[in-house]
């Protein structure tokens, strides 16, 4: 991660325009199931990145992420599921800047997850974020994008105070998100 970071350092301190972008991403959910029993589930994300241009025309940027889901399932217990994911984003502004697409590979990806029954693991693995959008543009270099975004965590280790265990768990989150978009 260290080289990674030191590698997009010089890249930007290298550039001879300084150009960069900031996405800051919003995402909230709320359902309740009912049956003999409510079930209600919250789901609230944010991600952000800060990023350079690439290219000749400025419109594909790559970057540093960080971001967060917090997903509640509430009845009878409650299931918390809170994750932070960091990785490395690359973006295209197309059709004039009005639109836009990024891809996130998030290397870092950590859930603390309870079952609501004592059990409190920390899982570990990697995700991938998909979005793609329409910018508002409200002012030269800001933007209001509304998106559509695809998450896909997958797990490969569960680990509690006393034991590593190997596993393969996938969750999949889809849905609309709003953003602020930042082009300097």
């Amino acid at each position: 991660m260290r080289i990674l970071g030191g590698l997009l350092f010089a890249v930007f301190v290298g550039s001879q325009s300084y150009a960069g972008v900031v996405d800051i991403n919003t995402f909230y959910m709320s359902d309740v199931y009912s049956t003999t029993s409510d079930v209600k589930t919250t789901i609230t994300a944010y991600d952000a990145s800060l990023a350079i241009d690439i290219g000749t025309k400025k419109n594909y940027y790559i970057g540093l992420a960080y971001g967060s889901f917090v997903s509640n399932a509430e009845s009878t217990a409650t299931t918390t599921y809170t994750s932070t994911d960091t990785g490395i984003r690359l973006g295209y502004l197309f059709c004039k800047k009005n639109c836009v697409t990024t891809l996130t590979y998030n290397f870092i990806t950590k859930v603390k997850y309870d079952d609501g029954a004592g059990n409190t693991p920390e899982l570990r693995g990697t995700s991938l974020r998909f979005d793609i959008g329409y910018n508002v543009w409200f002012a030269e270099n800001w933007a209001l994008t509304l998106k559509f975004f695809y998450y896909n965590p997958t797990f490969v280790e569960s680990v509690t105070s006393t034991t590593l265990t190997k596993i393969s768990y996938k969750r999949t989150i889809m849905g609309p998100a709003v953003s602020l978009l930042w082009n300097f």
